[in-house]
């Protein structure tokens, strides 16, 4: 009876520290997905824009289509 008490909570310990690693291991390579989906903005012209908007207090923001398309493409890919 003491030996299948012992082996009982020996296996539920394994289970859990088995859920527990399984549960890292998929937070960490989750991370690094969104790590490397994250677009880099080469032209950092919207960017500047919006800085040098924000800095002379301007409530209206002008861009070309170029532009436009990239900050959808940051704004989409959920970069702040």
């Amino acid at each position: 009876s003491n030996v299948i008490r012992l082996v009982t909570r020996f296996t539920e310990e394994l289970f859990s520290v088995l859920i527990s690693v399984i549960f890292i291991y998929q937070a960490c390579r989750y991370f690094v997905a969104q790590l490397l989906a994250v677009p880099s903005v080469s032209d950092s012209s919207v960017v500047e824009n919006i800085s040098e908007a924000l800095k002379a207090n301007e409530t209206n923001i002008t861009f070309t289509e170029d532009e436009l398309m990239d900050l959808d493409v940051v704004i989409e890919s959920g970069v702040r």
